[in-house]
């Protein structure tokens, strides 16, 4: 319950009622005293009867935000009952539709077999929203007509560069909230292959129907074409 230097922990907890509004249990508040400093403190038990309550509701669906203990023995510096807030996943915000971003391509790296760019979706509405996934992307010829569309991850990036967390969510504030996400592709030729080059890309963001247009040209190389995309982070 408290990080850092020092440490508040409950343990053991035994539950006996657990509820869609509360959920109490039995155990034990293990407190470090911190003396004569925090590393060489000594922990100190104290037997404790908590309850869980105030849901709210979070990208994780419902959870408790409070915790409140009564110390049947005495507590803590003699106290008989305590409270403590709970680290809670976000609030849930609106899913970021394609009205509300403008998207923007980062210059290239220096390309090799397979070259990396990081597209950004910058928030350009005055609602905050949010992002979960993948996006989709397809890169469109010239009359418009689709000739890669993207691939869920991308295996060919180093190694921590292309996020895949499948439960990633990311917020993007009001008025320039941003979230990324990588796109990589085959830019060296198979032998004998030309490789088909686009004039666009269609880009829509997670969990979203409609679609920007983002002015793109690449030549995706391999057979089939290699192009893949990772989730959005922050």
């Amino acid at each position: 319950m408290a990080c850092g230097d020092g440490g508040e922990v409950f343990q053991g907890l035994s539950w006996t009622s657990w509820g869609a509004s509360s959920a109490s249990g039995t155990g034990q508040l293990s407190v470090n005293d911190c003396t004569p400093y925090c590393a060489a403190g000594t922990f100190h038990q104290f037997q404790a009867s908590v309850t869980l309550t105030s849901v709210i509701n979070s990208i994780k669906g419902p959870v408790f935000s409070v915790v409140n203990v009564i110390y049947p023995n005495g507590g803590p510096n003699g106290e008989a009952s305590g409270t403590f807030s709970l680290p809670v996943p976000p609030i849930p915000t609106p899913t970021c539709t394609a009205s509300q971003v403008q998207p923007w391509v980062s210059p290239e790296s220096t390309p090799g077999t397979y070259t990396f760019v990081t597209i950004k979706f910058t928030n350009v509405s005055s609602q905050e929203c949010h992002m979960e996934g993948f996006p989709g992307f397809d890169l469109l010829d010239g009359s418009g007509a689709s000739i890669v569309n993207a691939g869920r991850g991308c295996p060919w990036a180093p190694d921590a560069w292309c996020p895949t967390m499948q439960d990633a969510y990311e917020t993007l504030s009001a008025n320039g909230g941003s979230a990324s996400f990588p796109l990589v592709w085959q830019s060296t030729p198979d032998p004998g292959q030309t490789c088909p080059e686009s004039a666009s890309a269609l880009v829509t963001p997670p969990n979203a129907f409609d679609h920007l247009t983002l002015p793109l040209q690449i030549s995706v190389c391999g057979a089939p074409p290699n192009l893949g995309v990772g989730v959005v982070f922050s």
